[in-house]
């Protein structure tokens, strides 16, 4: 077979597509490393010279391939026609919501040759207990389908394949479980921490405090992970740092990268990124990034419509009700920043927060009022007033 290198990339970072990291491997690593454990050799081409060859098996490597969907392409000989391009079309979001696993399969819209040949598990149910006026659904489910390809053309398919590259870690892992037990027990056991707790891959030299969770995780060599953190489906790089209290799912983490107590969620975060903000949902976050404390990235419309993404000066959108932002490389982004959902920050970018309080001649025992970086000493008679009222 063929594998077709192609020139795409994403704005903001500087890597093509398939050098796009997941874990250890580039996107181009992985696709190789798959078709070698199938014993198939291949050929690495230019783009140039795919309008050379005709009627063979060609694979890109800006497209995010299952283990299984390249068998039967190769196996079975599956050709797709336009409509059925053996993508998850459209409406997939990282984290939806539903009390039916059958909605669920709709509403992903999965199209292939063999719809029947699709293994739907829900793996992880999980009370939302939100207000039903914030989100009306009650449940959280995350399904694995088997047989899938991603084609990233942009950040929030990035982000699709990071989902898909954590649900694939999970469901890898629990493979011999579900020889034991069988689907049906699988689905009820899966969440019980005796099952979880050993479906960890972890690396040489790790310091694990005794009270954190992890289940379904990959972790690399020299991590440090402090007290009471909870890790689900995360693939944790060589020599990061997870400090106390944080919780990461269904996440990739870079190389080198320390991370101050977050909440982190269907995230791709790069090599040597700093983050100090407590809570990171949706988000790809370039090489050696710095996210301030406080900084917020919106991940929800008020209006719980799909959230549109720049594409040069237009605006498209994302097919998914769920998206945060893109840090581009090399960004510093400054405390207490809020930005809307769907931003793209492009790298070597810059932000800082003019409102926060500059150097000041500051004496003891005043009272100081904030109006965006000045302060502005009021004489104590004005507390006293303002009481009153």
């Amino acid at each position: 077979v063929y594998i077709v290198l192609t020139p795409s990339r994403i704005k903001g970072l500087s890597h093509r597509t398939g050098e796009i990291l997941f874990g250890n491997l580039t996107l181009l690593e992985r696709l190789e490393s798959q078709l070698l454990k199938l014993n198939v050799s291949f050929k690495k081409i230019s783009f140039e010279q795919l309008s050379t060859l005709k009627g063979e098996t060609v694979f890109f490597d800006d497209i995010f391939y299952s283990e299984n969907l390249i068998q039967k392409l190769i196996t079975e000989k599956w050709v797709f026609s336009d409509k059925e391009s053996g993508a998850i079309e459209g409406k997939f979001n990282s984290a939806i919501c539903f009390d039916n696993i059958q909605s669920i399969s709709i509403f992903f819209g999965l199209t292939h040759a063999k719809k029947n040949d699709i293994e739907q598990q829900s793996l992880m149910k999980i009370p939302l207990k939100l207000p039903e006026s914030i989100y009306p659904e009650k449940n959280y489910h995350v399904a694995l389908p088997n047989i899938y390809c991603q084609k990233i053309l942009d950040w929030p398919d990035l982000l699709k394949a990071q989902s898909l590259f954590a649900r694939e870690i999970i469901i890898n892992s629990v493979r011999i479980w579900k020889t034991i037990f069988g689907e049906f027990l699988l689905n009820k056991l899966m969440n019980h921490p005796f099952l979880a707790k050993r479906n960890n891959r972890i690396g040489k030299n790790c310091q694990i405090h005794p009270t954190a969770i992890l289940e379904s995780c990959v972790i690399g060599d020299n991590v440090e992970i402090g007290p009471y953190c909870y890790l689900r489906g995360a693939i944790i790089g060589d020599d990061v740092v997870i400090q106390e209290h944080s919780s990461i799912k269904l996440s990739t983490i870079g190389k080198g990268t320390y991370i101050l107590p977050c909440q982190i969620f269907n995230c791709l975060i790069g090599k040597e990124v700093l983050i100090t903000t407590h809570i990171l949902f949706h988000c790809v976050v370039g090489d050696s990034t710095f996210i301030g404390g406080g900084v917020g990235f919106a991940d929800l419309n008020a209006s719980r419509k799909n959230i549109s993404v720049s594409v040069g000066k237009a605006t498209q959108s994302s097919d998914q009700m769920f998206l945060g932002s893109m840090i581009g490389e090399h960004g510093f982004i400054g405390a207490g920043l809020l930005f809307n959902s769907g931003q793209r920050i492009p790298h070597h970018s810059t932000f800082l927060n003019y409102q926060m309080i500059q150097k000041a001649d500051l004496k003891e025992d005043q009272i100081y009022v904030a109006q965006g970086s000045r302060v502005t000493q009021s004489p104590k008679q004005f507390l006293k007033e303002s009481k009153k009222l």
